[in-house]
């Protein structure tokens, strides 16, 4: 049995500040969806980089399943800023810090997943930006303006205030068809000539983008261009994310190792629905 866990539980554990009332909770799909609506922003910053904030509305009737009709929408219960890399597992400038009594660095620990909130340039920024969005709490859109009062040394604040108001103008979101709940999902397929690895961004149940890289094992050669395999990748993530199909019917290039059955095998085997 897969469990979904809260979101905020991911990102208590890399240094939000606010507590969230249902961060402790755990469902599986038998037993029901999340109690609260998640309205969530992406932005793909690069090929490896997707940023987000998720906005957590409560139900009005918690008996109801998620909808439109049944969101409070009269408070934010919670907000999240971070965002996650979709083509590395580990970078030493991505961890977890071990703090002393005095907040002293003393040891740091490998980070399960690379995200902003674990990263050594950026993790200031996202937890000044979380502290902010939870005191606020904006319950409209937001401008530049809005956000005088602090200071980022890495994220622009055009980011943010897109990211808020485009998860302010979402439809809340129920469950999608995908058991993961905004995780970065890596793993390696192998084949008999070319190994796969895929790393996907799934939010909330959703496919937001997915990154392949290859590598040839036979004597085969890969004869595609870096070029040619980024095109590739932007074709895969477009098709995934508007048909939230864990197939593509095409991809703009082939050669005698990178071919559509590949990659839908390869995809098939990292983007599992909760059946």
């Amino acid at each position: 049995m897969k469990y979904i866990l809260i979101i905020c539980c991911l990102f208590t554990l890399l240094g939000c500040q606010k507590e969230d009332p249902y961060e402790d909770e755990i469902y599986t799909r038998e037993q029901s969806e999340p109690k609260r609506i998640a309205k969530i922003g992406t932005n793909k910053d690069n090929a490896c980089w997707y940023s987000f904030i998720e906005q957590s509305y409560s139900r009005i009737d918690l008996e109801k399943p998620n909808s439109i009709d049944n969101i409070d929408s009269s408070k934010i219960n919670s907000i999240t800023f971070n965002g996650y890399n979709i083509c590395d597992d580990s970078d030493e400038l991505y961890y977890v810090p071990i703090l002393d009594e005095n907040d002293n660095v003393i040891g740091k620990s490998e980070a399960t997943r690379i995200s902003y909130g674990v990263g050594e340039k950026e993790r200031d920024d996202v937890n000044i930006i979380n502290v902010f969005l939870n005191d606020s709490k904006f319950n409209r859109h937001i401008k530049i303006e809005d956000l005088d009062e602090i200071e980022l040394a890495y994220f622009s604040k055009d980011l943010i205030v897109e990211l808020y108001n485009e998860a302010f103008d979402m439809e809340p979101r129920s469950l999608g068809d995908y058991w993961q709940n905004v995780i970065v999902e890596m793993q390696d397929y192998k084949s008999e000539n070319v190994d796969v690895t895929v790393g996907a961004f799934i939010n909330w149940g959703y496919i937001d983008g997915v990154n392949l890289q290859f590598a040839a094992t036979g004597s085969t050669p890969i004869t595609l261009s870096d070029e040619q395999i980024a095109e590739i990748n932007v074709s895969v993530t477009n098709e995934l994310t508007s048909t939230q199909n864990d197939q593509v019917e095409s991809i703009p290039y082939s050669d005698e190792v990178i071919t559509l059955e590949l990659i839908n095998d390869a995809l098939a085997s990292v983007l599992i629905k909760d059946n």
